[in-house]
């Protein structure tokens, strides 16, 4: 009750106060503004000296794949294609879960292919384990089933290998649904023009004379591998080509 009369009290006052035609004018303190977000950038790992990056574009019809090796050399951070295309089931008539685990299945053979091909680069498997691998896809629409089993199927199949849990020094998987992979490419038409958009901006990574003709999937995957370079980089140090906004490899 006392609080009623207090704010009946408080309300008499500002009635008088305009009635003799006075405008109140209250002191407002002013607000500090609010801090500028920050940028929390974890440290290099330093027991990793080079990354392979597999981007992936899965769907049903045909997914494409890029593989990709990031690593710090003398004259600074480096990045090269080591391969990029798309699988296409022969028979589309066949179930989801079928289809999805011949894609997998491809794919981790590629895979250890790719593991091979750099143990015998560095002519012994041990080097290997101050290598990691960056699995960069993009996250299925939710409410997509199609989508939402390949993808599942993938993970199962390619975090099941042996080669991915012993023989590199440390495994990460990134997914980034299609809005953000938009908005951090810089990506705006809609419709059909948006597959055009997606190719020209997956050239501007790639060597056009060497991967000529890619479909939109293999360019989809681009875009997903050049979003694992990024995390590469943090991961290795971030160079100044990144810092400056270069969108060169």
């Amino acid at each position: 009750m006392a609080r009623a009369r207090a704010v009946r009290k408080d309300n008499s006052e500002m009635l008088d106060q305009i009635a003799d035609g006075v405008k109140i004018k209250r002191k407002r303190t002013p607000k500090a503004p609010p801090a500028p977000p920050e940028l929390k950038i974890i440290p290099p790992d330093d027991s990793i000296d080079r990354w392979l990056v597999l981007g992936l574009d899965p769907s049903l019809s045909r997914t494409g794949y890029a593989f990709m090796l990031v690593e710090n050399g003398p004259s600074g951070q480096t990045a090269r294609w080591l391969d990029v295309g798309s699988l296409k089931p022969d028979d589309a008539s066949v179930p989801v879960w079928i289809r999805s685990k011949a894609i997998a299945l491809t794919l981790k053979r590629m895979l250890d292919q790719v593991v091979a091909s750099l143990a015998r680069s560095e002519h012994h498997l041990d080097s290997l384990k101050r290598t990691g691998l960056i699995i960069s896809l993009e996250a299925p629409t939710p409410g997509n089933d199609f989508l939402t089993s390949i993808s599942r199927i993938l993970h199962l199949v390619l975090l099941d290998s042996s080669s991915l849990l012993t023989d590199f020094g440390r495994t990460q998987v990134q997914m980034t649904n299609a809005s953000t992979l938009r908005s951090l490419m810089g990506l705006k038409k809609t419709g059909n023009k948006n597959k055009v958009e997606n190719v020209g901006k997956a050239y501007e990574y790639l060597d056009l004379g060497k991967y000529h003709n890619l479909d939109t999937d293999a360019c989809d995957a681009v875009l997903m591998a050049i979003m694992g370079r990024y995390s590469a980089a943090i991961l290795l140090g971030i160079p100044r080509t990144f810092l400056s906004g270069s969108s060169s490899l």
